[in-house]
């Protein structure tokens, strides 16, 4: 019971953004529930990928991919389609889509829906979690398909092309507005990846995005040693400027946002914290 309780109080932590440092790594992070090494060691002979990288959409998991994959010194890829047009992969066609010629470091936050078969037919493959503010993300969603605040999930841009794998995000809802879908789908998100870390034998090794904006090179790092890869010593090109997140973050979100969107979005968080920790 001590234990649930704990994991609650992180879970409710880490949709705070209280863990700013970008991975947590605790005693009880680095133990695995049975007492054995936290990862599986490698295998000479497998054609599973070393790492496979989780998080919603417009998070930042497609530039921390490839830092990941530069500072490691291993090939590393983006979305791979065959997660959302395949309902339906039997074990052989999903270690296909896995193959490490395709990539040694693999991300695709689509993939969550077969994370459990992925460490059934590759249990050494070690995951990571890419965490970003909810706010933020919900942001970056309607900046990327054109909405604002009065979008409704019906009548978003025509000549706009949404990817294939975002259509989940815009399933009829009762919602006012289309951003208020977004936010319940990355909480809805967040909590089917706490479901799918509690079946590990270890806690899957997280890297905020907030961090990574403002120190690729420590935050990738960081995360690079937490998935025990053998090299983690090749400095990040910081090919990007980025703004500091959470600079000026209410003023900018005041300013696109009505106060009753930012207050119901704020109200959404705010319940989501309190059922993880209760």
């Amino acid at each position: 019971q001590q234990e649930e309780e704990d994991n609650g109080g992180k879970e409710a932590s880490l949709l705070r953004g209280e863990y700013s440092s970008g991975v947590l790594i605790t005693d009880e992070r680095a133990v695995s529930k049975d007492n054995q090494p936290q990862f599986k060691p490698f295998s000479s002979n497998s054609t599973c990928p070393l790492v496979f990288g989780l998080g919603h959409q417009k998070s930042g998991t497609t530039a921390i991919v490839f830092a990941l994959g530069h500072i490691a010194n291993l090939t590393a890829r983006n979305d791979i389609k065959s997660f959302w047009m395949e309902r339906s992969m039997n074990d052989s066609q999903l270690l296909n889509v896995l193959h490490r010629k395709h990539g040694f470091i693999r991300k695709e936050g689509h993939a969550l829906v077969y994370a459990r078969n992925i460490s059934r037919v590759c249990p050494e493959t070690r995951f990571y979690y890419v965490k970003r503010d909810m706010l933020q993300t919900v942001r970056s969603v309607a900046d990327r398909l054109q909405m604002n605040a009065n979008s409704t999930c019906t009548n978003l841009p025509r000549q706009l092309k949404i990817p294939s794998g975002w259509k989940s995000l815009f399933k009829e809802s009762n919602d006012t507005s289309c951003l208020i879908r977004v936010a319940r789908h990355y909480l809805h998100y967040h909590r089917r990846f706490k479901e799918f870390e509690r079946t590990l034998p270890y806690y899957v090794p997280f890297i905020d995005y907030q961090h990574f904006a403002l120190n690729q090179s420590e935050s990738v790092q960081q995360l690079c040693l937490s998935l025990d890869l053998e090299n983690c010593h090749q400095t990040v090109i910081e090919h990007k400027q980025y703004q500091k997140p959470g600079e000026n973050r209410e003023k900018q979100l005041s300013e696109i946002w009505p106060v009753s969107l930012l207050e119901e979005l704020e109200q959404l968080q705010a319940d989501e914290i309190q059922r993880a920790s209760s």
